[in-house]
């Protein structure tokens, strides 16, 4: 799957070490509250969207307005969600010229800058985000909270 989607990324999501908490991962169907996809609410969701009233149950730009931090970090997660961080990837698509990562050379978008570098990935970096991400739901803007302040916490330096 990883080869079909991001094969530039392969080795280093291959080489992310996995979480030593005993958590089981489960599929979670976002467009039901109950998180569980049935015949029901499919055939609801294609009618809506056959309709051209789909809504997606995550608002992420109200959630990152409702996050419970400091305006300074609301502005980054607003860049972030609209691709407005200066990253090389995102600076590419306006015209200049493409650079690698700072810290460790590789190409620098959004996905290398915040999950795939070195310095992503220190001790702690990466271990905070994941965690925090594991049974994130649209009601807990705490979570959101620690993420984007890991978030730019690895932003910061660079």
């Amino acid at each position: 799957m990883i080869q079909l989607y991001l094969p530039q990324y392969e080795a280093a999501i291959l080489s992310i070490i996995t979480s030593t908490v005993d958590h089981q991962d489960r599929r979670i169907w976002l467009f039901d509250n109950s998180g569980e996809y049935t015949t029901k609410t499919g055939y609801n969701l294609a009618i809506k969207a056959k309709a051209g009233q789909l809504e997606h149950p995550l608002d992420w730009q109200k959630c990152i307005w409702s996050v419970k931090t400091s305006p300074k970090v609301k502005d980054f997660l607003w860049r972030l969600a609209r691709k407005a961080i200066p990253v090389s990837a995102n600076l590419a698509t306006r015209g200049l010229p493409a650079f690698p990562c700072k810290c460790c050379g590789g190409t620098e978008d959004d996905l290398h800058t915040f999950l795939l570098c070195p310095l992503a990935q220190e001790p702690g970096m990466l271990q905070m985000a994941i965690v925090e991400l594991q049974g994130f739901s649209k009601d807990n803007s705490r979570k959101l909270t620690m993420i984007s302040r890991t978030q730019e916490d690895m932003w910061t330096p660079r």
